[in-house]
Formats: structure tokens, sequence, C-alpha cells
């Protein structure tokens, strides 16, 4: 609604209508007129006086009647819906653009198009851009709480304790901390898990802890391979983007909780899994070059992490083949195809070679 304050007061115009008083269902009778800042209502067994400014009128919508409401809670209901639009261009008041907007086909279809170039743009960059401020400024008590809590909740469920032996995981965490990475030493800590529901898998968390699971050690076929997805996930611990997937996650989830009024819905889930993706494939291309960084410095070829990446993408079909939730199985799910990662990391290649 708004405020008619804007009507020319001296218009000598006036209009029937129905007044409701806002305390009861009765209809008066009543005759409606504007004069020198006033509008003057008088009805059946009773006259009022209102200011302009304290009046509003409802916006057009299709064929249904408009009233001049007041600040008491009554109203005014033209007896014939079209006396009101005529009073309204008679005292000058002008329409909101909302109304002058849902006139025109034209106009809705612009707004539209215009709503969801921002709304992309707002997914596409904005989102992504404020992500990535907010996660570099997340102190790291915090990062380490949030670690903790995900691991805890996983422990029992996804992952049970590593049945690698020390002397293995000792062996592998010496390897790893002797990796050079692009920068310099980072706060990276190792840990081992076992589970048949992820198979072969690694993980980074939010604090820099970088998961391994028992099944991609063991079917690893050479140290370096395992390197590499260690370099892999250093990627995403330096460019913080665990906290950063929560934080996009998190506001994608939300928008749709607004938008469909329940988020635990397959529609939502569905949307938001859809919506999340596309941040985790260009996650992972991130990860992917700094990793190509890392083995070239450590005199290995940025290829063994596509060899790493055909070992786990033929390890997770063999989970498929056995019946395992692919949602829960398929590392590859929310990443480039490993062919494509492959082919990038090629490329990469090329384009050191040309430069030397």
């Amino acid at each position: 609604m708004r405020s008619i304050s804007t009507f020319r007061s001296d218009a000598p115009v006036e209009i029937r209508c129905r007044y409701y008083d806002g305390k009861t269902s009765r209809a008066n009778q009543a005759v409606i007129r504007f004069r020198e800042g006033f509008c003057i209502l008088d009805f059946d067994g009773g006259s009022r006086e209102i200011p302009l400014s304290e009046l509003s009128v409802t916006e057009p919508l299709g064929g249904a009647g408009r009233m001049i409401r007041f600040s008491d809670g009554g109203y005014c209901e033209a007896a014939r819906p079209g006396d009101l639009r005529h009073v309204l261009a008679a005292v000058g008041y002008r329409e909101p653009v909302t109304s002058v907007i849902q006139k025109s086909g034209k106009r809705i279809a612009v707004l539209f198009l215009l709503l969801l170039g921002i709304l992309a743009a707002g997914y596409f960059w904005a989102l992504p851009f404020a992500a990535g401020i907010i996660a570099e400024r997340i102190p790291r008590p915090v990062l380490s709480y949030i670690s903790g809590k995900s691991v805890e909740a996983l422990d029992g469920k996804w992952l049970f304790p590593s049945k690698l032996s020390e002397k293995k995981k000792s062996s592998l965490i010496r390897s790893f901390r002797k990796v050079r990475l692009p920068g310099g030493p980072q706060p990276i800590e190792v840990a081992f898990r076992s589970s048949e529901l992820l198979g072969a898998n690694a993980f980074a968390l939010p604090d820099g802890t970088v998961l391994f699971m028992d099944r991609l050690v063991r079917i690893a076929k050479t140290r370096n391979e395992l390197i590499a997805v260690y370099a892999h996930e250093a990627g995403h611990v330096v460019n913080r983007h665990s906290i950063r997937q929560i934080i996009q996650n998190s506001v994608v989830a939300a928008l749709v909780a607004v938008y469909i009024g329940d988020v635990s819905s397959i529609v939502g889930a569905v949307s938001g899994w859809i919506l999340e993706s596309k941040y985790s494939r260009d996650f992972e291309r991130m990860a992917d070059r700094y990793a190509a960084e890392a083995l070239l410095l450590n005199d290995i070829s940025p290829l063994t992490l596509g060899r790493a990446l055909e070992t786990i993408e033929a390890d997770h079909e063999r989970l498929q083949g056995k019946g395992q939730e692919k949602e829960l199985t398929d590392y590859i799910s929310t990443h480039p195809p490993t062919g494509e990662r492959i082919g990038e990391l090629k490329a990469f290649m090329r384009e050191r070679a040309a430069r030397k």
C-alpha cells in the first residue's frame, strides 16, 4: 500500500463507498470527499475528518477492488471499482512503481530477467568472493572446533580406526613432511581412518588436517601417488576450500529453505546439490593446479596425480558394483571428470614447457 499524502488537496471530488470501521463486519454506506489536506467521510450515523497523511491505498490486483485504508484499521471500498480509479486520477495520485510494472507483461519479463541476472552474479561471483574473505578471517580455534565436531560425527558411522601398522603410518607421515609446497611449509597434519563405505579417499578438514583412508594407502601403486594426493589436499588447505564450501553451502541451503520452505525435502536436497556442486568442481581444479606446482617442486611428474585419480575412480567403481550408495561412494560425483582433470594436468605441463 502507498500513502495518499501526495493528493492534490483542493480537488473537488467525492465517491460513494462502503465504510468498515475495522471493529465489526458491518458495512456502512458512506461518501468520501477530499478537501484542504483532509479526507471527509460521511457515513450512516457519523462523520470523520482524517488527514491525508494517515490514509493509504491498496495496490491494484487484477480485477479485485481497491480500498482506502485508515490508520485505525478502518477502510473504504468503492461501490463501483472504477470509481476509485477515477478519483485517484483526479486528485493527482501517483501509482507506485510496482503497480505500473504489473500492468505490463514486457516490464515484468524484463525485471524477471534482471532478477535472474542479479542472482546469477551473486551465485557465481559475489558469494565465492565473500566466502573467501570470511574464511580467511575465521580464527584457527574455530576451524579446529568445526573439524573436531565433523570427525566426531563421522567416527563410528562412516569412519573407523585405521588398520594400518604404526610403522606404515609413521613412514607416510615422514614422506609427507618432506614434501615442498608452493609458498613454503603449511600447518598440515595427517591422520588415517578406515572406511569401507568411502573406499579409496582422502579429504582435508577446515583446520588443515588431511584424512587418508586405509583403502587409498593400500591400492596406491607408488608412494608418489600418495604424495600427489597429499599435495592435492594441501591445495584445499592452503585455499581454505573446506570452510569456504561450508559457508557457501550454508548460504545456498538457507536460500533454498526460504524459497521452498523445507530444505529437508527432496526438491530442496536436489536443488542444493546442483547449486553446491559447481563450487566443488572449481575448488578441485584449483587444488589440482596447486598439486601440479607442488609435484614439480619435488621433481615428480604432475601426471602422477592423474594416475592416482584413475586408481581412486577404479576403486569407487568397484564399490558401486557391490551395491554401495553412489552419493556416498562416488568421490568423483561433484568433481570434474577424471579424464578432464588429466587433460588439464597435461595442458599445465605444456604451458610450463613452453615457458622454458
